[in-house]
């Protein structure tokens, strides 16, 4: 084993969200199952997945909310609700010769690219650092790491090579690789590389948001659709992430 770190290596932020605050890269309290809370840098593979099993955590149980009709019902937002309105639809529906009022749920969905995350980093001189990042935002990952090491922008240059697969599951997602791979690079003064095997890749990171939808429609006898209301509702999971444009695009 060559070197471990947890958030006390970390000299700046201690966060990889691209919009909002809310994803550290080693939490003091865990918030999900498979949340990341320090990382081993090793020889070897094994040798390393062995050091993580010497680590000693405590954990409190508890309940967690993973149904999106528990948390509306318990108010758990990660961010301020929206409202679109057009017209009158209360009047429009109330008017229609008919009526329908239901609901419905859309399933979430792994991104599940072929290459799983993956990032390689080479301390440089000056403590700059080149970054070998399999991201579909690298300028993003450049501003993301530099503000984890309280360091200008100009001293982080990444660089992808080739994606094998991303679908959006590496536009944010990469970012708390790349990140500690390179911390763990700063505090050895080596080359790391950080490839996570499937298991833990899926555990990690974020997926595409299941909905929840609540809908009042009126329509005519020839199935025009004459007012509608719709409450639609994702689960984020913990943190905002790019959740606002998610929705607002659904």
């Amino acid at each position: 084993v060559v070197s471990v770190v947890t958030s006390a290596d970390i000299p700046g932020r201690n966060d990889v969200g691209a919009v909002y605050d809310g994803d550290p890269i080693f939490p003091k309290k865990a918030e999900y199952f498979g949340q990341p809370l320090f990382a081993v840098a090793a020889t070897s593979t094994e040798l390393a997945r062995k050091a993580v099993l010497k680590a000693k955590i405590s954990y409190r149980t508890l309940k967690p909310v993973i149904d999106i009709k528990e948390a509306l019902r318990k108010k758990l937002y990660v961010l301020k609700g929206r409202k679109i309105k057009r017209g009158n639809p209360s009047k429009k529906i109330n008017r229609a010769k008919n009526y329908l009022k239901n609901s419905f749920t859309l399933g979430s969905q792994e991104h599940f690219y072929l290459e799983g995350q993956i990032a390689f980093v080479i301390p440089q001189e000056d403590n700059d650092f080149k970054i070998y990042s399999s991201t579909q935002h690298p300028s993003e990952t450049q501003q993301i790491i530099a503000k984890m090491l309280n360091q200008k922008n100009n001293t982080i240059n990444v660089e992808v090579r080739r994606i094998g697969g991303g679908f959006g599951g590496k536009e944010t997602q990469s970012f708390i690789f790349a990140a500690i791979c390179t911390l763990l690079s700063k505090k050895t003064k080596l080359p790391v590389k950080l490839r996570m095997d499937r298991d833990d890749d899926i555990l990690i990171t974020g997926k595409r948001h299941d909905f929840y939808v609540d809908y009042e429609v009126g329509f005519n006898n020839k199935g025009v659709i004459e007012g509608v209301k719709i409450k639609l509702a994702s689960r984020c999971g913990i943190s905002p992430d790019l959740s606002g444009a998610i929705n607002s695009r659904a």
